[in-house]
């Protein structure tokens, strides 16, 4: 599971550690800073080696068959897009 954290809602938290790192399991800011690049990663590898490659056939073959399909798609082009602007380093 990408960027799990500690629970479904914030009802665990008591307000005495920071939240960001309480909610991820984090020691430190380093480490928070670490588990969240890790996630990036796997979020980009999944993007470019799985949804692109069918992004690119299901487009190429007409192959979309309902709303859902259709919505699901235009998540993975918005995480690809929003990739490319990360990567280049481009504002909003």
């Amino acid at each position: 599971e990408l960027y799990r954290n500690k629970g479904k809602d914030f009802s665990w938290w008591d307000g005495k550690e920071k939240l960001s790192l309480a909610a991820f399991g984090a020691a430190d800011q380093k480490e928070l800073e670490y588990y969240l690049k890790v996630q990036r990663e796997r979020v980009k590898y999944i993007a470019y080696e799985y949804a692109e490659p069918l992004l690119s056939f299901f487009s190429a073959h007409k192959l979309l068959k309902n709303r859902k399909e259709e919505q699901l798609m235009f998540r993975w082009e918005r995480i690809l897009a929003e990739f490319e602007k990360y990567q280049t380093k481009q504002p909003e």
